[in-house]
C-alpha cells in the first residue's frame, strides 16, 4: 500500500526555497534601487589629470527598471577611500543618463606612474550606515583608470576633423603638432572633436594650452564662460582667427576685447617683419595658392610680428593668462620638410610633414609653458584667518596662580604630616592635590572654549574679469567650533572647498554634488577647534566690477564701481614696477598723486597702521616678495569686507573676515593739449641695446625687478614705455631718482640723440637718494612703440682702489648696487 507523503517532505523542499530566495534579498531586496542599475565611470573629455588638481570624472548610468530611482554614485582612489566624491542622481524608468562630477588627483605620484586607479560604487542614498568592502562585481561598481600627466604642458585643440580642408593645405591638427614637436613636446595633447566643451573651469585645471580652431564655443555659453575664467586663471590661450569667427573674441573676452576685423585677402607673397628684437624681417616667400590673411586693428594689444605693416602675431594680457593671435594662415607658418631636414630623432618620432618657420617656432617657446599657479600662498592666508578668529586660552596668571597654589599645598601637607609623624599619607595626599588642581585647569580650559561663540573667518583673494561680470574668488576660510561633530560645508554656485585633513584620519568624507554649481561635503568629522580649508569659485555679479583712470597735472585721478554694499578701503595702485599710495572718496572716486609713491615695504598711506593693517601688510609683504605674473597691468588693489557668495559654512556661527580685491584700471587718455604728469610706477623700463652698445649687458633684471651687484665699472640702456592707451604725447620733462650703496665711484645719466649719446648729468662719489630733472625734451623724443631710451654708467674706472682691496698676503672686493631707479615723465596730449 502506498503510503502518503508526509507534510514535512511536502512544506521541507517550499521552505528551503523561500529562505534561498529571502538570503538572496537579503543580499539585494527587491526594494533597493540599485537593482536594475548599471554604472561606467571614466575620464571626461580632457582626458589628462595632474597631480593636486582639479578635473571631471563622466558618469553614464543605465536603469532597466520600470520604475524612478535615486541613486549616490561615490568614486575614490584606490589606496585611499577616506575621501570619496559622489554624484546624487535621480533615473527615471528604462533610461540612461550621462553626467560628470569633479574629483581632485592625489598629490604624490610614483615618477613611473602613468595611471591612478578609481573606484565608484552605487549607493543607495537611503541607508544610515553605509559599507564601503567588498561587493559583487558589475552592476554595483565600477572600476576606471585616469592618465597621469608627465612632465610637458597639456595642450587641447578646440578644432575640427579637417585635413586641409577649405583651401589650406595644413590642418589645426597638423600644425599644433608641428608648433609642439618644435619644442620637443610627444605627450599630452588632446584633440577635442565633441561639440560641447566642460562647463566648469575646473575641468581644465590641468591644462596649460588651449588652442582654439572652430566657432562651436559661439553656441556653448557655459563651455566659454568656462574658458575666459580659466584664461583669467593663468591659462595660455591661441585663437586662429584665419579659422574662427572674429565674434568670438568679442564673446571671449567682453570688453576687453580690442580686435576688429577690417577684410580677408589671399597673399601670395608673404614676408614677417618683427615688432621686437630690433625690427628684424624674415625672407620673402611666394605661395602658388593664396595665403589667407585677416586683416585687424587691435589696440592694447603687442604686435609681435606683421605682414605688409598689419598684425600677424598678437599678444595680451588677460588676467594672470594670455591670449595670443594669429591673424595669417597656418600655410604661411610651416614649410614642407624636405629629405635635406635633419629628424630630431633617429627613429621619426616627433614628426610631421612640416618644419616650423621663424614665427611658428618663436611661437611655440612663448606659448608651450607651464600655466601660472596661485599667487597667495595657503600657509600665509592661513596664518591671517587664524588671528582672525581670536578665540582665548586661560591666562597665565590663572594657571600660574593654581600652579604656585599647588607647590605651596605640597609644602604645606609635608610639614604637617612631618610633625604629625605620618609622612606615609603624603603620597596619597599630593594625588589628590594634583587631582584636583588638574581638574580645576580643565575646567577652566573648557570654559574659556566654551566663552568663544562658533566663528567662521574668511580671507578672499577677489579677481573680476574686466568686460564681464564674472567673478573669480579663492582664499581661506578658518572655522572655529568648540564643539566635535559633522561639519556644515555647502556651496550653491559652483566652486569648492577643500578641507585640511587634521582630525579627519581614517574617517570617511564625501563631496557630493546634487545638481549643476549644488554641492556639500558629507560625513565630514569636525574636532573642537580651529580649521582651516582652501577654497575657489567664481560668480556671477548684477554689475560689473571697474576702474577707470586719467591723468593730469597731479597724477592720476580715476573712479572706481563695485557691487552694492562694498566700499574699498586700504589699497594703493600696484604695477609690475610699484606702487602708488590712493585716496578712496564716497562718491566713487580716487585719486593718486605723483609724489606718493610708496616705498617697498609700504602697501598704504597710513602712517601709524591698526592691528588690522599690521596683519594686512605682513600678508601683501610675502605676496609681493616674489614677482610673477599676477600683476601684469596697473591694478587698484584694495580690501573690502568679504564678498557674498554661494558657499555656506557653519550656521549659526559669528562671521567675520575680509576680501582683497585686484581690479585691473582701464587707463583713458587725457584731453587733448592737457599738461599731465605720468607717475614713475606707470612708466616701466627693461635693458635695450644702444648706440654704443649692441645688446643688453645683465645690468637689471626686469623680471624680479633687481639690480644686479657690481664691483667693476658698467653701463646699460633702458628703454621706457609709455603705455599705449595715452599715446601720442609730447615728452616735456622727467624727473629720476636713484638710490645707490657702496663705493660706485662714479654714477652718469644719458641720453640718445640721433645716434649719438648725449650726456645728462654726473655724480662724483654718490651716496643715499639722487635726483636730477631731465629738462631737455629732445632727449625723450618717443618711438612710434612709445619707447625711449636713457643710459645709466656706474662706476670709476679711474679709480679700481674704490672696489679692488690687495694687501700683502689678501685680496677682496667691495660690491656697489643700485638699489632703485624711478623716473616720472610731465608730458602734454597731442593730436
Amino acid at each position: 500500500m502506498r503510503r502518503r507523503p508526509s507534510v514535512y517532505r511536502v512544506l521541507l523542499p517550499l521552505v528551503l526555497c523561500l529562505g534561498a530566495d529571502a538570503l538572496r534579498a537579503d543580499e539585494l531586496p527587491p526594494t533597493d534601487p540599485r537593482a536594475g542599475v548599471r554604472v561606467l565611470a571614466g575620464p571626461d573629455s580632457v582626458l589628462y589629470y595632474a597631480p593636486n588638481r582639479w578635473g571631471t570624472l563622466k558618469l553614464s548610468l543605465t536603469n532597466s527598471r520600470d520604475d524612478a530611482v535615486e541613486l549616490l554614485c561615490s568614486t575614490y582612489f584606490e589606496g585611499d577611500d577616506t575621501l570619496q566624491y559622489g554624484r546624487k542622481v535621480w533615473l527615471p524608468p528604462r533610461s540612461r543618463f550621462e553626467t560628470s562630477h569633479l574629483l581632485r588627483a592625489p598629490k604624490d605620484r610614483a615618477p613611473d606612474q602613468q595611471f591612478w586607479e578609481l573606484r565608484t560604487l552605487v549607493l543607495d542614498p537611503r541607508q544610515t550606515q553605509e559599507t564601503l568592502g567588498q561587493q559583487a562585481e558589475g552592476e554595483l561598481q565600477s572600476r576606471t583608470s585616469l592618465r597621469v600627466t608627465g612632465r610637458a604642458p597639456v595642450t587641447v585643440l578646440l578644432g575640427r576633423n579637417e585635413p586641409g580642408s577649405a583651401g589650406k593645405a595644413i590642418s589645426s591638427y597638423e600644425l599644433v603638432l608641428t608648433a609642439r614637436y618644435q619644442q620637443d613636446l610627444a605627450e599630452n595633447f588632446v584633440y577635442q572633436l565633441g561639440e560641447v566643451c566642460p562647463s566648469t573651469e575646473e575641468a581644465y585645471d590641468a591644462v596649460d594650452q588651449i588652442v582654439i580652431a572652430d566657432d562651436r564655443l559661439l553656441h556653448d555659453p557655459a563651455g566659454l564662460t568656462a574658458v575666459r575664467r580659466w584664461l583669467h586663471g593663468g591659462g595660455r590661450l591661441w585663437v586662429m582667427l584665419d579659422r574662427v569667427s572674429p565674434r568670438l573674441c568679442e564673446a571671449l573676452l567682453g570688453d576687453e576685447s580690442s580686435c576688429r576685423v577690417v577684410d580677408r585677402l589671399g597673399l601670395t607673397e608673404v614676408a614677417f617683419e618683427s615688432r621686437q628684437h630690433g625690427g628684424r624681417s624674415t625672407p620673402s616667400v611666394d605661395y602658388e595658392d593664396p595665403v589667407e590673411f585677416v586683416r585687424v586693428v587691435a589696440d592694447g594689444m603687442d604686435v609681435a610680428w606683421s605682414v605688409n605693416g598689419w598684425p600677424a602675431v598678437l599678444w595680451q594680457n588677460f588676467g594672470q593668462g594670455q591670449l595670443v593671435l594669429t591673424t595669417i594662415s597656418g600655410d604661411a607658418l610651416v614649410r614642407p620638410r624636405t629629405a635635406a631636414d635633419i629628424p630630431r630623432h633617429r627613429d621619426g618620432s616627433r614628426q610631421t610633414a612640416y618644419m616650423a618657420e621663424t614665427v611658428l617656432s618663436e611661437l611655440s617657446t612663448q606659448f608651450f609653458v607651464t600655466k601660472s599657479k596661485f599667487p597667495i600662498s595657503q600657509a600665509s592666508s592661513a596664518a591671517h584667518v587664524n588671528e582672525q578668529v581670536g578665540y582665548a586660552i586661560p591666562s597665565r596668571s590663572l594657571i600660574v596662580g593654581w600652579l604656585t597654589g599647588f607647590l605651596a599645598t605640597l609644602c604645606g601637607m609635608g610639614l604637617w604630616l612631618t610633625r604629625r609623624g605620618r609622612l606615609e599619607w603624603f603620597a596619597i595626599g599630593a594625588v589628590a592635590a594634583a587631582v584636583v588642581v588638574g581638574g580645576a585647569l580643565v575646567g577652566a580650559g573648557h570654559a574659556t572654549r566654551q566663552a568663544v561663540p562658533p566663528t567662521t573667518a574668511v580671507l578672499q583673494f577677489v579677481r573680476p574679469i574686466v568686460g564681464t561680470n564674472d567673478v573669480q574668488i579663492s582664499g581661506t576660510v578658518g572655522v572655529f567650533s568648540p564643539h566635535s561633530g559633522v561639519a556644515q560645508i555647502s556651496g550653491t554656485d559652483g566652486g569648492w572647498v577643500m578641507p585640511d585633513a587634521d582630525g579627519t584620519s581614517g574617517a570617511a568624507r564625501r563631496l557630493v554634488w546634487t545638481d549643476f554649481g549644488r554641492w556639500q561635503w558629507e560625513l565630514l568629522p569636525q574636532s573642537p577647534g580651529l580649521h582651516t580649508a582652501a577654497f575657489q569659485e567664481a560668480i556671477t555679479t548684477s554689475v560689473s566690477s571697474r576702474a577707470t583712470a586719467s591723468l593730469d597735472e597731479r597724477g592720476v585721478v580715476g573712479r572706481w564701481s563695485l557691487p552694492e554694499g562694498l566700499r574699498p578701503g586700504d589699497g594703493a595702485i600696484v604695477t609690475p614696477t610699484g606702487r602708488i599710495g590712493i585716496e578712496f572718496f564716497p562718491d566713487g572716486r580716487f585719486t593718486a598723486a605723483a609724489e606718493q609713491v610708496l616705498a617697498r615695504d609700504q602697501f598704504f598711506l597710513a602712517r601709524v597702521l591698526t592691528d588690522e593693517q599690521h596683519r594686512r601688510t605682513r600678508l601683501l609683504s610675502e605676496q609681493f616678495s616674489v614677482r610673477d605674473n599676477f600683476v601684469t597691468r596697473p591694478m587698484l588693489v584694495f580690501w573690502t569686507e568679504r564678498w557674498d557668495s554661494g558657499l555656506r559654512f557653519q550656521e549659526p556661527s559669528r562671521q567675520t573676515g575680509s576680501a582683497l580685491v585686484a581690479l585691473p584700471i582701464v587707463l583713458a587718455r587725457p584731453p587733448v593739449g592737457s599738461e599731465f604728469v605720468l607717475p614713475a610706477p606707470l612708466l616701466p623700463y627693461r635693458e635695450t641695446f644702444g648706440p654704443d652698445q649692441p645688446t643688453p649687458v645683465g645690468f637689471y633684471d626686469y623680471r624680479i625687478g633687481k639690480w644686479l651687484e657690481r664691483y667693476q665699472p658698467m653701463s646699460t640702456w633702458l628703454q621706457f614705455h609709455v603705455p599705449a592707451s595715452l599715446l601720442p604725447l609730447k615728452p616735456l620733462s622727467a624727473r629720476m631718482v636713484l638710490q645707490v650703496s657702496g663705493p660706485v665711484g662714479k654714477l652718469s645719466v644719458a641720453g640718445q640723440h640721433g645716434d649719438r649719446v648725449a650726456p645728462i648729468h654726473t655724480w662724483l662719489d654718490p651716496v643715499g637718494t639722487l635726483s636730477w630733472t631731465i629738462d631737455q625734451p629732445e632727449l625723450l623724443s618717443l618711438s612710434p612703440n612709445g619707447d625711449f631710451k636713457l643710459r645709466i654708467a656706474a662706476g670709476d674706472p679711474d679709480r679700481p682702489e674704490l672696489t679692488a682691496h690687495q694687501s700683502a698676503d689678501i685680496s677682496h672686493v667691495s660690491f656697489w648696487q643700485i638699489e632703485s631707479l624711478t623716473l616720472e615723465l610731465r608730458a602734454r596730449a597731442t593730436e
